[in-house]
């Protein structure tokens, strides 16, 4: 015999037999996405309000710094400015020679039958403003004259030539002393005399 089955539960009164509700899916899938976008939207605002406090004290440090830094390019402009000057009170004073030692060097090493009847020493060097130490190095020119006495006076003459460029300064100062002229001539007393010319070179502008 067959017994009739009543349900004596109403609709809304079922319940779900599974493991997981479908009302809990549903909350699932819509609570995720947006716990989702919050927390991504919640670092983003954290890392912007990081970098703004960051570039924030970067202002900061370079309003202290940047007055130290200009200072600090003024002096070095100085410095280097400084050291130009320097180097050209170094270029002046090793462009020119010490003519007291020239001087007292052909003193020394004139034989006694020589006579010297002029002596100059000159510098092309026309400009007044140098930029460096290498415009004031003079070119010195060195041109000696005199005359020699006895019969022995062209050896006195090569003599002196090879002992002034063997002296300190007068080596130091020019690289090379030719012979430019010699020759004889008779004085008005009659006597045979020769006459000569020296003429020198520098060395670089000359040294001390």
């Amino acid at each position: 015999m067959i017994y009739p089955r009543v349900n004596m539960l109403k609709k809304g009164e079922l319940r779900y037999q599974g493991t997981v509700s479908s009302k809990f899916i549903f909350l699932c899938m819509v609570g995720i996405p947006i716990v989702l976008v919050l927390l991504v939207s919640g670092l983003i605002c954290s890392y912007h309000a990081s970098i703004k406090s960051q570039l924030k004290s970067s202002q900061a440090l370079w309003e202290n710094l940047e007055p130290r830094l200009n200072a600090h390019k003024k002096g070095a402009r100085g410095l280097v400015i400084n050291q130009n000057i320097q180097g050209l009170f170094k270029g002046w004073e090793d462009s020119c020679i010490s003519f007291i030692s020239l001087l007292s060097e052909v003193q020394d090493v004139v034989p006694e039958t020589v006579q010297l009847t002029r002596l100059s020493i000159r510098s092309d060097q026309t400009r007044s403003r140098y930029k460096t130490a290498a415009d004031l190095q003079l070119d010195y020119q060195l041109n000696l004259e005199g005359i020699a006495l006895g019969s022995q006076a062209e050896k006195a003459v090569i003599s002196f030539q090879k002992d002034l460029l063997a002296a300190e300064t007068m080596g130091a100062t020019f690289d090379s002393l030719k012979l430019a002229s010699l020759r004889k001539r008779i004085d008005s007393k009659g006597e045979t005399i020769t006459e000569f010319r020296l003429t020198g070179g520098a060395i670089d502008g000359g040294r001390k």
